[in-house]
């Protein structure tokens, strides 16, 4: 007799879908949920050294040097990840990590497009752009 695995709402993890996965690119973990999505639907995050101090950024490229986390473009994710420091974890670091500079990047990306872009590469790789001129 199979077990039926609760439903994603209940349990916190984003189980990834038919759209998120096309079985075709390569799968990542959320640090925030723990679900999975293609690596097209999640966003990397990096530790980039600001001033001298170490903060986590959006990679929006992909590119950055340095070991990366993967994050849905949500808040709700990235505060977990916060919460039970999964973040500093997947991203070896020890203590806690700064992540008011993403938390205002992922909210600036959110309210830019209204809602989780299909996309979130393209939308970040805009603003990254945009940035620069």
């Amino acid at each position: 007799m199979e077990t039926e695995r609760p439903a994603p709402a209940l349990t916190g993890n984003r189980d990834v879908t038919e759209a998120e996965h096309d079985g075709t690119g390569p799968t990542r973990t959320c640090v925030g949920c723990r679900g999975r999505g293609d690596r097209s639907v999640l966003l990397r995050l990096v530790v980039s050294k600001d001033a001298g101090r170490s903060v986590v950024v959006l990679d929006p490229r992909r590119r950055m040097p340095g070991r990366g986390a993967w994050l849905h473009p949500d808040t709700h994710c990235l505060e977990l990840a916060s919460r039970r420091s999964a973040l500093a974890r997947s991203l070896r670091r020890a203590g806690p990590v700064d992540t008011t500079t993403v938390l205002a990047q992922l909210r600036s990306l959110l309210q830019d497009d209204g809602a989780a872009p299909h996309s979130t590469t393209d939308a970040v790789s805009d603003r990254s752009e945009e940035a620069e001129r």
